[in-house]
């Protein structure tokens, strides 16, 4: 039985200094003597004990939604709920605050009908209203286009609502033309442009969740502190010790709580591109984490770990993508694309357990039936050097590779092409926050960032989510018109609609050819009645995106998790948050 919520513990700032003092006294403890104690976790055997997972995660910058940050999947997990959620394996959707929905003949009308018993956690009820609020928020034109990326705005486009884009853009500027209205109390009901089978899926989006309106007009700043916090999902924040610790417990007003096992979810919290040692599990002080790098082979071969490791299809695709410069070398479609061709993707897929090739964009499992993506050949791209002027590698500048943690394929890029190619490159691993910022700036040195992204197994969101067409334009554009779009984007004195036309101005113009067909094609693919008649369309876009050459796949990555015995109930997924705290139990097994 859950333990009812009462008052939040005072939220606790943290400096890495005293992170790393912490640690420093620990000899054998990754975390401390503050940890739970395994006895009274999974090893007791008394059934009065406490249900408490021990997990990690990235850092979260913030916890709000509408933000892309680590945290929107902190949110998706437990503290939040949205009208769906996903079923188990991530391929359909379950009911969430709303009981039952349906859609118009025409497939561009949906109806949500919200559960009576829906509340937040201060037992006020969920209304259609409330979601209304979150999605005005979240549409409302501030300083990030929508996007994918650290710091953006979290909606997805690829949702296909009416005027969504176009008042996040600011050029619709009144909300009631948006596609989104709540018709009663607990109805609501969305008006997409043309048909799109992904739609109940996009909903599972953490730009979706619903927020509390009261809590954010009275703390617009500060309502992601525990003291607080009011959430409508299975858990609630009751404690955030920054850099270092996140505690979640039960939502007492949560309508299905008898679902809700857990007592406690203790959240270790490391910095993004270095993750918890995994000598935290085996000293017993967490019962669940991911394995990265060399680990997984010391655990996955490991008989005494077999039971305890699970392993999911991550579709993380990781890429290179091209960086802006003052160096005009990679604006040669010929030189970007014998560089992916030398790019020594088998050997980088050899390095770890559960690694693929990634041939293109779209994953193997959507795109190899239709012949999409393309082998690695020295030979062509030798040829393709030497057409653009650089025979083995003359004259060619020295590359630069932007990371913000170290990357293997980064240092297997850099010996084949010099190997290969006669190109030579560096790895410059920086910062965090020096790496979002860098990577959109135009650089002296030519080159790519590296970069992941986990992408859902639907076409819609392979064309038009991630890679979407708007990122291709904006990546197509040479250097000196994208130092002028990002003045644009910047200039405070431009009303949100002149400026979304001066920017559409802008790709119009100097967007390349191949960027726009793109575009024109994932339109199309987009305006089909069914996913059947979208998909011709969308493979063709496919192709043309990858013939761009501005990202450059590189693996598709599965996952590894050490799952401790008597962890039950937990669904680990192929998408961004991995799995959800509810169902889950421990046994005391």
């Amino acid at each position: 039985m859950a333990v009812p919520h009462t008052m939040p513990k005072r939220s606790v700032q943290a400096v890495a200094a005293v992170a790393a003092a912490a640690l420093a006294l620990t000899a054998c403890s990754i975390f401390g003597d503050g940890g739970t104690d395994a006895s009274t976790n999974s090893g007791s055997g008394d059934e009065s004990a406490a249900q408490i997972l021990r997990t990690t995660w990235p850092n979260p910058e913030s916890l709000d939604p509408h933000v892309i940050t680590n945290g929107i999947w902190i949110d998706q997990q437990g503290l939040f709920e949205g009208l769906v959620v996903q079923n188990a394996d991530g391929s359909d959707v379950e009911p969430g605050m709303a009981a039952e929905w349906n859609v118009s003949e025409d497939g561009t009308v949906w109806t949500f009908q919200l559960r009576g018993d829906a509340a937040w956690s201060n037992g006020e009820p969920v209304t259609a209203a409330d979601f209304v609020w979150t999605y005005e928020r979240l549409l409302t034109p501030g300083g990030s286009a929508a996007g994918t990326t650290t710091g953006a705005n979290s909606y997805q486009t690829a949702l296909g609502i009416v005027n969504a884009s176009e008042f996040l853009a600011g050029s619709v500027t009144d909300f009631s033309e948006v596609g989104i209205e709540a018709t009663a109390e607990h109805e609501l009901v969305f008006t997409l442009e043309a048909p799109n089978p992904g739609f109940l899926l996009g909903l599972t989006h953490p730009s979706m969740l619903p927020l509390h309106p009261a809590t954010l007009e009275e703390f617009p700043q500060e309502w992601t502190e525990p003291e607080n916090w009011v959430s409508n999902g299975p858990f609630v924040l009751d404690e955030w010790q920054r850099n270092v610790e996140m505690t979640l417990v039960p939502n007492e007003n949560y309508w299905d709580g008898e679902n809700v096992h857990l007592d406690e979810v203790e959240i270790q919290l490391f910095a993004s591109g270095e993750p918890v040692s995994p000598v935290a599990y085996d000293n017993d002080e967490v019962d669940l984490m991911q394995l990265v790098g060399e680990d997984v082979f010391s655990y996955v071969d490991n008989p005494e770990f077999t039971d305890q490791i699970r392993a999911v299809e991550q579709r993380n695709i990781t890429y290179l993508a091209l960086l802006r410069s003052t160096n005009p070398v990679l604006e040669d479609v010929r030189v970007r694309e014998a560089l992916s061709l030398a790019l020594g993707r088998e050997i980088v897929a050899g390095l770890q357990p559960g690694v693929a090739v990634a041939r293109s964009l779209v994953p193997e499992y959507l795109g190899a039936e239709h012949g999409l993506g393309q082998d690695e050949d020295i030979a062509r791209a030798q040829e393709l050097l030497a057409d653009a002027g650089y025979p083995d590698g003359e004259g060619f500048p020295e590359l630069m590779l932007l990371t913000e943690a170290p990357r293997p394929e980064l240092d297997v890029a850099v010996d084949q092409w010099g190997e290969h190619l006669g190109i030579s490159a560096r790895v410059n691993n920086v910062e965090r926050g020096v790496y979002v910022e860098e990577r959109w700036s135009v650089q002296e040195s030519p080159g790519f960032y590296s970069g992941g992204f986990i992408t859902r197994a639907n076409w819609n969101d392979a064309i038009n989510t991630i890679f979407n067409p708007r990122t291709m334009e904006e990546f197509s554009l040479p250097a000196e018109v994208w130092e002028e779009y990002q003045e644009v984007q910047a200039d405070e004195d431009l009303d949100p609609g002149e400026r979304e036309s001066q920017l559409r101005a802008l790709r119009d113009e100097h967007a390349s050819a191949g960027a726009q067909e793109f575009t024109a094609l994932a339109a199309e693919g987009s305006s089909q009645p069914d996913l059947e008649a979208a998909t011709g369309y969308f493979v063709d876009a496919a192709e043309v995106r990858d013939d761009l050459y501005l990202y450059l796949p590189v693996t598709l990555i599965d996952a590894n998790y050490l799952v401790r015995p008597g962890v039950e109930g937990l669904n680990l997924r192929g998408t961004p948050d991995v799995y959800y705290f509810k169902g889950v139990s421990i046994t005391g097994e």
